[in-house]
């Protein structure tokens, strides 16, 4: 029996960041100004918290509202653990605010967008791909996301060029009022628009689109009863080059290896670049598995999408105060989240008991461009630097 692929959820998230709500003189024609101060972020907050799975409205008359960043049922593991509250009714709106929690926006983005997969992959006629779009608005940046969940039954190289065409084939994303853009494409637009939300659209000025940051997990499937993940195997090619998002030889698995256990020789494999994580568990996606807990890799899929996200949001934010450190001048907004920033990201690099713990998180920190920013706010606050 070769490998067989039925369910797998593939995500990406872009970012844009910004220091205009939090400077100590907001545009007064900012629509979200409110979320750049602590006084104005509380009642919103603790006012959601309240009652699950309300909206409030971005100002009179708006089509746009808010709700918090997780769903209004089940539990939140990453949000338990980043915020130290179980139940996570009990976290007061100053904490949210100082920890840099968002809003999703509502209603979600990119609604209008639908999936056609290139007839020439010849993949089962009852391939069904669902897809979703997300927004955030944090106090200093917004955040665009999407996730597309593939049901099939199509082998490793099948699975390969799946994913290929959804990240770059501009058939594959439609837009209704905007046919054949790639998703690149469909992401700018949607931070574009994500910003003049946020800021309107005077105090909106050209954004560098960073590279998206992509999560896949194999959510269901099969393999051979003697599958063993190995240098240049089969298995090892095809997750490497979704996670390096390049065709063609990859590297020694040592080196995209973040976390693999020991314990059997189905272990399950996260592999990861600094843009990139892709999960492999057979133990829980195969019929067979040891667990065959899928519902566990969906909810890691999301605590890792949630972890990641959240993880950008407080060194985009350290590479703002570095900015404004060097110009000789932190906005007091800043100086009230700094401390809090840093020992967030600290308690996530290296693993702390009351955190979300995650091997991923820490090569996430190690090998990001603001890790030096975050250890300037070290500098700053009087607290040891990140190794």
């Amino acid at each position: 029996m070769d490998e067989k692929i039925r369910s797998l959820r593939l995500s990406f998230w872009w970012s844009a960041a910004f220091s205009t709500l939090l400077d100590d003189a907001v545009p007064a024609d900012a629509p979200l100004a409110p979320v750049g101060r602590p006084e104005t972020y509380s009642p919103i907050f603790e006012q959601l918290l309240a009652r699950p799975g309300r909206r409030v409205p971005t100002g009179p008359g708006s089509a746009l509202s808010l709700e918090l960043p997780w769903p209004h049922v089940g539990v939140h593991w990453f949000w338990c653990r980043y915020l130290g509250a179980n139940p996570i009714r009990k976290v007061s709106g100053q904490l949210a605010f100082t920890g840099l929690v968002p809003f999703r926006r509502q209603p979600s983005p990119a609604r209008d967008i639908e999936v056609r997969l290139p007839a020439e992959l010849e993949l089962p006629a009852d391939t069904r791909v669902r897809c979703r779009g997300e927004g955030w608005y944090f106090p200093h940046m917004v955040a665009f996301g999407i996730t597309f969940d593939v049901e099939s039954d199509v082998s490793l190289s099948q699975m390969g060029q799946v994913c290929f065409a959804l990240r770059r084939d501009p058939v594959s994303v439609w837009a209704k009022r905007a046919p054949g853009r790639t998703l690149d494409a469909v992401a700018t637009d949607w931070l574009g628009r994500l910003l003049v939300e946020a800021l309107g659209e005077r105090n909106t000025g050209p954004q560098p689109i960073a590279d998206p940051f992509s999560i896949l997990t194999v959510i269901r499937g099969e393999v051979k009863p003697e599958h063993q993940v190995e240098d240049g195997s089969e298995v090892h090619l095809a997750l490497e080059q979704l996670g390096r998002w390049q065709p063609g030889p990859s590297g020694p698995l040592s080196a995209a290896r973040i976390s693999s256990k020991d314990a059997h020789p189905r272990a399950p494999l996260l592999l990861g670049h600094a843009r990139s994580r892709v999960v492999w568990d057979p133990a829980r996606f195969s019929s067979t598995g040891l667990w065959a807990r899928r519902s566990s890799l969906s909810c890691y899929h999301r605590n890792s999408f949630a972890s990641t996200l959240q993880t950008e949001a407080l060194l985009a934010f350290a590479s703002l105060a570095d900015e404004r450190a060097r110009t000789g001048r932190i906005p007091r907004v800043m100086r009230l989240c700094e401390s809090s920033v840093f020992k967030r990201c600290a308690a996530l690099h290296r693993g702390a008991p009351h955190a979300y713990r995650s091997k991923s998180l820490q090569t996430f920190i190690d090998a990001h461009p603001a890790k030096p920013a975050m250890n300037g706010i070290a500098a700053r606050i009087g607290e040891p630097p990140l190794p």
